[in-house]
């Protein structure tokens, strides 16, 4: 330890102690396995250092150095051990060599080292891996042996045993392309709760191809931070919202600090600055000028321009992952219903509820040969999803292509809208009943009073409150409340 870092204070130590001692090794440990001795050695001088110790003066070690490793939301500083620094490292080359089989330095990896055995069995399988199968065609995706419904195998979890004529099939096998899942040939082997995720899953025609999914990520892609949760073994653990608290305050402070330096805590300053801030707050609140402002709009249902066709479509999810259904109607410029659905979806999450609900009602409308429509959905996050030109990684990539590649169809044109719920009230009461029963496209208005009575009450100009915060602004005509026309009122057949 040189004389100036003794005048660095626990802080700056182990800021320091970040930005060299613990990087010093991170080029040689992505294409090499370091010898353990090194890790430790290294681990070790970064602790003495951090810890204040000299060469002839040893201190006592107040926080352990497994606290210190653990996040900040975790309460530690966020300090990775060598050892595992390394083994993440070594990971994303083994995660490259799945999810890239087709690059140069793969071949070249595989067939020096791999010796004809399949590329995931060169890597020892732990029970906390995170690799999952995406599906797309089913194609190489084993039914019973690969992670593609949930985080274990469905093998792991059969209720009797399975046939040897079906042990080794793919999940493309357990698929037909016009009756959907062979419930027959798999069902009476699996739980009723991994049969419900089943039911929201489909195979796809177009071409998508059975992709890898790192489940740690939020967007799928391989980091090293979440290997390194995994090795830790932290990745079900929870962040203590204290912890986070603690940091953005201290965070608060030091900025507090740079523009007004800390003498500046004398009442002189402190008074006029508080002034200053309640001033602020109260423009903008006077003023709308703060986002957080929420104020009451009146929304209600308005029909597509002439010559279109409006597709309001909506899924619900009972639950984080749980009981599902999805819904669409279809409305002429006239307001008249040209058709509905609702589909009992199994257990999924409502992001994907949404997109399925986006697949089903595409093709219900593609299928009655609709040239012009207008789609509208309540979910912002799937909107903004489907407008994105940037190709989309998570885990629900193939649905998201699947429904891009309807949207792109040459034979139609196909705009795609966000909309407050008080807009497709009907479409949201149908995707309710859809998690319970299935209500067929061929069923008639009459058969169901309290969806005609609000077709009814759209057709008329009926609009419900909303609480809005002022900064968002949105570009569909259809959330301002016009006068319905005219030839609106008319009787819903």
């Amino acid at each position: 330890m040189g004389w100036k870092s003794k005048f660095l204070s626990l802080a700056g130590r182990a800021t320091l102690a970040k930005s060299t001692l613990s990087t010093m090794g991170i080029y040689s440990m992505q294409s090499a396995k370091i010898p353990k001795s090194t890790c430790d050695d290294i681990d070790r001088k970064t602790r003495k250092f951090i810890m204040g110790e000299h060469d002839d003066q040893r201190k006592v070690h107040l926080i352990s150095w497994g606290t210190l490793q653990n996040p900040k939301e975790q309460g530690g500083l966020g300090f990775q051990s060598m050892r595992q620094s390394n083994a993440a490292f070594l990971t994303k080359i083994g995660w490259r060599m799945l999810s890239e089989p087709t690059t140069l330095w793969a071949r070249v990896l595989r067939n020096k080292y791999c010796q004809g055995r399949c590329d995931i069995d060169v890597f020892q399988a732990t029970l906390n891996s995170s690799n999952l199968w995406k599906v797309g065609d089913g194609q190489t995706t084993l039914f019973w042996d690969h992670k593609w419904v949930e985080n274990y195998p469905l093998i792991d979890v059969i209720i009797k045993e399975v046939p040897q004529n079906i042990l080794g099939a793919t999940v493309a096998e357990m698929w037909n392309d016009e009756l959907g899942w062979k419930w027959d040939t798999f069902a009476e082997y699996l739980p009723l709760n991994i049969l419900r995720k089943i039911q929201s899953l489909e195979l796809s025609n177009t071409g998508c191809l059975d992709t890898f999914y790192w489940n740690d990520s939020p967007g799928g892609t391989f980091t090293v931070e979440s290997a390194v949760r995994i090795i830790r073994g932290e990745e079900n653990e929870s962040n203590d919202k204290h912890w986070s608290i603690i940091w953005s305050t201290l965070a608060q402070n030091r900025n507090l600090t740079r523009v007004h330096p800390r003498e500046n805590k004398d009442w002189m300053y402190t008074f006029p600055l508080t002034l200053w801030w309640v001033w602020k707050w109260r423009n903008q609140r006077v003023f709308r000028e703060d986002e957080n402002v929420n104020r009451e709009e009146y929304i209600a249902w308005v029909a597509p321009e002439y010559g279109w066709v409006a597709l309001n479509i909506d899924g619900a999810a009972k639950g984080c992952s749980g009981p599902t259904g999805a819904s669409g109607i279809l409305h002429n410029y006239a307001g008249q219903c040209l058709g509905f659905f609702a589909n009992n979806l199994g257990e999924c999450n409502a992001m994907r509820v949404e997109l399925l609900a986006l697949k089903r009602g595409l093709l219900f409308a593609y299928d009655l040969g609709i040239k012009q429509l207008n789609v509208r959905m309540d979910n912002q996050a799937c909107t903004q999803i489907m407008n994105k030109e940037a190709e989309f990684f998570g885990p629900n990539l193939h649905l998201v292509k699947q429904c891009k590649e309807l949207i792109a169809r040459p034979s139609w044109t196909v705009m795609l809208s966000h909309c407050y719920r008080e807009a497709i009230r009907a479409v949201d009461w149908l995707a309710d009943r859809g998690v319970f029963q299935e209500i067929p496209s061929n069923s008639s208005i009459q058969d169901h009073p309290a969806l005609a009575a609000i077709l009814r009450e759209d057709l008329i100009g009926v609009a419900l409150p909303r609480m809005i915060r002022s900064g968002q602004v949105f570009v569909v005509a259809f959330f301002i409340l016009r006068v319905v026309p005219s030839h609106l009122h008319k009787k819903i057949n």
